[in-house]
Order: structure tokens, then sequence, then C-alpha cells
């Protein structure tokens, strides 16, 4: 996101060129059926869970649904998607259901969606260490990465940012 002057206005770490997303390789969690509902033509802030979702991970979702909330009348414009590599583990996703029922649990069993990410990190400079969460355009590509001391305030700002320019460029 760029002003006219030419400076960056942008919070998190701008992905260029955008790395796409193949959807089609990820399941509901827990069940092994590819999610009923398409993301493709909504804004998704994707999460990708550690192996073990800890205190750290569980404050990160809870912030995420804060993101979620503060976005108003766009709520609708927006899914939550938090990643994990099993489609196993019944109570952790109970668990962050329970945070907030918004959040579509969905397991990357093949490892598609999370090479894509690496090679988002990679191409930015990021690390991939600790919780790294994007936020992917209704095309399915990743537009902007926050690591994990990214505030979701930051993250807040960017994606009111893209709603609103994204609801301009339909009318």
């Amino acid at each position: 996101l760029q002003p006219l002057s030419g400076e960056t206005i942008n919070q998190g770490t701008l992905i260029q060129p955008p790395v796409a997303l193949d959807w089609s390789a990820v399941k509901a969690a827990g069940t092994g059926v590819e999610p009923e509902e398409p993301l493709l033509g909504s804004w998704v802030i994707l999460m990708a869970l550690p192996a073990a979702c800890e205190n750290a991970c569980l404050q990160k979702v809870i912030g995420l649904r804060q993101v979620h909330k503060a976005t108003g009348r766009d709520q609708q414009r927006l899914e939550l998607v938090l990643l994990t590599e099993t489609l196993r583990d019944q109570s952790l996703q109970q668990q962050l259901l329970n945070i907030y029922e918004q959040f579509k649990v969905l397991a990357d069993p093949s490892g598609t969606i999370n090479q894509s990410l690496q090679s988002a990190l990679n191409q930015s400079g990021l690390s991939a260490n600790g919780l790294n969460t994007y936020l992917v355009d209704p095309l399915g590509n990743i537009m902007m990465a926050y690591t994990t001391t990214d505030s979701e305030a930051k993250m807040s700002k960017d994606l009111k940012r893209l709603l609103t320019w994204s609801k301009q460029d339909k009318g």
C-alpha cells in the first residue's frame, strides 16, 4: 500500500509479488473433507498454528477474534482461517471454536498451503519461527504477512484500508 509520495503506509510486510494459495489442498479439520464454503471471493486472515497451540498461540487467536469484530459491518467480507497440519486434534478444534465460532479450522495434511506460506516468507525475508499470520485477498493471493511481534492493531489498520479500497474498486 503506497500513498502518492511513494512511501509505504502498510503495517505488515507486503508480499511482492503476491503468492497464490491453492485452497483445494485444505480439508476441514477433524473430518478429512473439503470445507463447505469456498474461501475464494472473501478476504481471509490465515494463521498457521504451531504443532502445540499453547498460551501465546491462544492469545494470538483471541487477538484475531478482536480484529474480526473490529471490522464491523465488513465482517461478512472476511473469513478467519486457522490452519493445522493434522486432521486429528478434535480437542484443539473445539477449544478454538469456543474462543470464536467464526473460525474455520482447516488442515493442510499434504503441506501444500504451508509450502506457499514458506515461499511468501522467503520472498519477504521473514522468519518462519513463531506464529505468522497472513492477509489473503479474494483471489487467493497472500498479500501481507505479520510476525508474532506485530500487534493485531497493525493488522486491523491494514485490513480496514484494504476492505475500504476493495469496496471502492467494485463500484
